[in-house]
């Protein structure tokens, strides 16, 4: 090829994969998103050959702004010694600018006046860490105290005046971070602080929006803006976060391994653990009953009870197509109803199950306990066990073991050719199938590959709690899971706009290639399909095809 695309995220943490196109001789191109100003200079800080972007007329703006030197870095640089503590990136305030650098959240109205000003971005969770020191005397606009969590409050709850900062302007910033309940927006009052040359910015909350920063002259002539009330309060200590310091990306639980052999003894091992460590320890007699049986599209479906001591613990389902199987999915479920992967197609589950047993697959579908029909009983029971060190996921564990035997003593299952799929609880449900049973083949794991100390720790308020999995870190964090399932096909799939960023993904998957080389010599499979948090089908059905050596229909 002549020309090599890259996009901007697989660049976020080093500009490697920009020199490896650089070294074969062709051209890069980088495709941007929006063509705002400060994406457009780091862009273009890569050298590129050429640009895209999904609003070609912001772009060509924003080219135009930098070639005759209008840009809020070098708005910014003159005003800023030093900007450090987090990812910062130049920015400008406006209606549809990005809020963060890691959400998807937008400006949605502000001021006039602060409308096209520069601006500090980072990440969100992340303004406690920022730390500005500044040439001249400047000014700064930013919101606090968006919501009523306290992660845009500061210290100890006192109001933005106890640390030199003034309202410019009540309930005058929104943002579609926080939509409000009700048809009643959530909105933001606007501070401002004067800062003398040489002062520095720091203890802020964990959250809150930089609006602008200007020099002191241009502040004067915003209206309501007073001269002159420089704050002498010394910076706040910050705060000991011991969920920083759990969320702090850890080696791989996993030594070097002299020899195939050593791994697999090493693997052995801690399958064993595994089992002793996560599942629930039931005791009794555990039978499996059948159901009621329905003919479907393309399929027959049958209803199994699984029992101990005459009591129900779970459903599951068997799905048979009508002709003669090709091979074997066993299909988890993510948080949701069984019928997301039997029978509702546009649900983010894709009905995944259903779906594969119409291209001629034998599909076993597991129920999660505590989400069966009516009302959803799983944060009850994950908080009875975790008294006695276990969990939800606990009871999940034990229950797939019980299905898995099952599944392996089924005369119509090829026990070379069994796969295992599924997306978010899912898609762990499927890379802890693959690691404690070697019996599965290939596995595609959806919606959740990373490390948990980032997904559960990190960015634990966009995830369910139960995720905060008891006894699983350090030795059985997914990555580690992930390591007894080498040398069979693994494939991870997390979407573009997935809760679960595919930056993560990425970063896990290189720590365990080296072990899958070793191995088998083929790298883990790797998908970032456009969309959010849903099963990629057709990406799982191209793994499976070639992971069992199907012919395509």
């Amino acid at each position: 090829v002549d020309t090599i695309r890259l996009w901007p995220r697989w660049l976020k943490d080093c500009d490697a994969p920009a020199k490896r196109v650089r070294a074969t001789g062709c051209k890069l191109h980088l495709n941007g998103t929006m063509g705002e100003l400060g994406e457009t200079w780091s862009l273009l800080a890569l050298g590129p050959d050429s640009l895209s972007s999904d609003h070609p007329k912001r772009l060509r703006d924003s080219l135009a702004r930098i070639a005759r030197g209008d840009t809020p870095s070098v708005d910014l640089d003159a005003l800023i010694e030093s900007a450090d503590g987090t990812q910062l990136v130049a920015g400008t305030s406006r209606v549809g600018a990005r809020t963060f650098l890691n959400r998807d959240y937008t400006m949605s109205e502000l001021p006039e006046e602060l409308t096209g000003l520069p601006r500090q971005v980072f990440n969100g969770g992340d303004g406690g860490r920022v730390r500005m020191h500044f040439l001249k005397p400047t000014v700064m606009f930013a919101a606090f105290e968006y919501n009523q969590t306290g992660a845009w409050s500061f210290v100890d709850r006192r109001p933005p005046s106890d640390f030199g900062w003034h309202r410019w302007r009540k309930n005058a910033y929104r943002g579609s971070s926080n939509p409000g309940k009700a048809n009643a927006e959530n909105r933001a009052t606007i501070w401002f602080r004067e800062f003398k040359a040489g002062q520095e910015l720091a203890g802020l909350p964990p959250w809150w929006l930089c609006l602008g920063v200007v020099e002191l002259e241009a502040a004067r002539k915003i209206e309501g803006f007073k001269a002159g009330l420089i704050s002498h309060v010394p910076v706040a200590p910050p705060s000991h976060s011991h969920a920083d310091v759990a969320a702090r990306p850890r080696p791989l639980a996993a030594p070097r391994f002299d020899s195939k052999e050593a791994f697999l003894a090493w693997q052995a091992e801690r399958r064993s653990r595994f089992v002793e460590r996560m599942l629930y320890p039931y005791q009794g007699k555990v039978t499996i009953v059948p159901g009621k049986e329905t003919q479907q599209s393309g399929h027959k479906r049958r209803e199994y009870h699984a029992s101990l001591d005459g009591r129900r613990l779970f459903r599951y389902f068997r799905l048979e197509p009508d002709k003669k199987p090709r091979a074997t999915i066993v299909c988890f479920m993510g948080h949701g109803k069984a019928a997301q992967i039997l029978d509702e197609p546009d649900s983010y589950q894709q009905a995944c199950a259903a779906q594969f047993a119409k291209e001629g697959y034998l599909v076993y579908a597991m129920e999660n306990i505590g989400m069966e029909p009516g009302q959803d009983t799983h944060l009850d029971l994950d908080q009875s066990l975790r008294l006695e060190g276990h969990g939800w996921y606990s009871l999940l564990f034990a229950h797939q073991r019980i299905l898995l035997d099952q599944v392996f003593a089924d005369p119509a299952v090829d026990p070379k050719r069994v796969g295992a799929t599924g997306v978010s609880t899912g898609g762990l449900l499927t890379l802890s199938a693959a690691a404690m049973e070697p019996r599965i083949s290939a596995a595609s794991v959806q919606g959740i590959f990373g490390s948990m100390r980032v997904s559960f720790i990190r960015d634990r308020h966009r995830h369910c709690r139960c995720g905060a999995i008891p006894r699983l870190l350090p030795e059985f964090d997914l990555p580690e899971l992930a390591l007894l399932v080498s040398p069979r096909p693994l494939h991870v799939s997390n979407a573009q706009k997935d809760g679960f960023g595919p930056e993560e993904a990425r970063r896990c998957i290189e720590l365990i290639t080296p072990y899958y080389l070793g191995m088998s010599g083929v790298r883990p499979e790797f998908s970032a399909p456009p969309g959010g948090h849903e099963f990629a089908f057709e990406s799982a059905k191209k793994f499976f095809t070639n992971a069992f050596g199907i012919a395509v229909r």
